[in-house]
């Protein structure tokens, strides 16, 4: 008992920084997606990405295959996205 009095802080910083560490995990969103698992998706041809950037903006560059709907003609184009 008189190691945890003595000790304190140091067993609060580690419960603290552990909640921390937790925290994501816990209470992530169920629609989230990895990283590694976009690019498996992305490798398989099983999604399209759709770019709503400008016109100049896209033509700067994108991802191979991507589907170009400026952001401000989405609502009029949405029929043109599988």
């Amino acid at each position: 008992m008189k190691f945890f009095i003595d000790n304190i802080w140091l067993i609060l910083l580690a419960v603290v920084s552990g909640g921390g560490l937790l925290w994501p995990a816990l209470f992530r969103s169920k629609n989230t997606l990895s990283t590694l698992q976009a690019t498996q998706l992305l490798n398989q041809d099983k999604v399209t990405i759709l770019d709503v950037r400008t016109d100049a903006e896209f033509k700067g560059g994108h991802l191979k295959n991507s589907k170009h709907i400026p952001l401000d003609q989405l609502a009029s184009r949405a029929g043109e996205i599988d």
